[in-house]
């Protein structure tokens, strides 16, 4: 029975091994074919809607060649393991442009991973009804949503090298991204409003659990509550910071906030100007994104 379960367990692992083995990688280009196969640069297909289906086992990754492609019906998955790649490694090169009304990617189940590398989300949005806590988070993160609401569940989900410009979240939390314990290495998040929570957001974490960013930048985004950029955050060094600023019902906002970068257990906290840098500069002020009660000034 022991020698039966031995073989048993090696032959578990070899069918992980051999899933993350037989991963595949698949290929957008806007000069390709959306009736092609889409395995190969010389065969890729052209729409997103025709490359994102073909994403079907954990693990898979999706190339993108140059160029700008349009964000149409949401991407659901329960996959894991997920790759979005711009080969460029030029992030300006390859735009997911939502159009001002759609969300790239919500993935649906809990302790999924996935990585994102050199590319820009542009014009994400998001407007759904809020849900209360412990449903699914539908109407958070205009760009890439991790829908369970869930602590950091310690998968790995990493955006490297990704610009986020002017998406706006007006139902919730997270003008591009709602992730618990996600990692952001060198990407760039600019003129992004959301209603609440920043930029980023996870609303079951603060402090510990929240996200790590490392040689950032944070210019002009704006949240009506809970920090302009993140909410909360475990770490960030090395990153930029200017013009980003928290709007207020009762009050006009202030220029180039600086105590209102983040926020951890409901409480505004300054950043460590040790190890970031901070720049004065215009206040983001997008009267347009505002409540008409609301005050803008800049």
């Amino acid at each position: 029975e022991s020698l039966t379960m031995k073989k048993l367990a090696v032959a578990v692992c070899a069918a992980v091994a051999a899933n993350a083995l037989w991963a595949t990688s698949y290929y957008v280009a806007p000069g390709g074919d959306d009736g092609a196969d889409g395995m190969s640069p010389s065969t890729a297909r052209q729409t997103l809607a025709a490359a994102l289906p073909l994403l079907t086992a954990n693990n898979d990754e999706l190339h993108f060649a140059k160029g700008t492609y349009e964000i149409g019906a949401e991407f659901v998955t329960e996959l894991s393991g997920l790759k979005f790649v711009g080969d460029t490694g030029v992030a300006r090169d390859v735009v997911l442009n939502g159009q001002g009304a759609h969300r790239f990617a919500t993935f649906s189940k809990s302790g999924t991973a996935a990585t994102f590398d050199s590319l820009t989300f542009s014009n994400c949005y998001m407007n759904a009804t809020w849900v209360e806590k412990g449903a699914p988070n539908v109407c958070h993160g205009a760009c890439v949503n991790f829908a369970p609401r869930e602590a950091n569940s310690g998968a790995s989900r990493v955006f490297t090298n990704v610009v986020f410009a002017a998406n706006t979240n007006a139902s919730a939390c997270g003008a591009c991204v709602y992730s618990c314990g996600s990692r952001y290495f060198g990407c760039v998040f600019e003129n992004n409003y959301s209603l609440k929570g920043g930029a980023v957001c996870c609303w079951q974490n603060t402090g510990a659990g929240g996200a790590l960013f490392r040689d950032c930048s944070f210019i002009s985004n704006g949240s009506g509550s809970n920090g302009c950029c993140l909410y909360p955050v475990e770490g960030a060094s090395g990153c930029l910071w200017m013009s980003n600023c928290t709007y207020s019902a009762t009050a006009p906002l202030a220029v180039n906030c600086r105590s209102r970068e983040f926020v951890t257990s409901q409480k505004e906290i300054v950043v460590s100007e040790s190890a970031n840098t901070f720049k004065e500069g215009t206040a983001f002020c997008d009267k347009a994104k505002l409540p008409a009660s609301w005050q803008c000034r800049q």
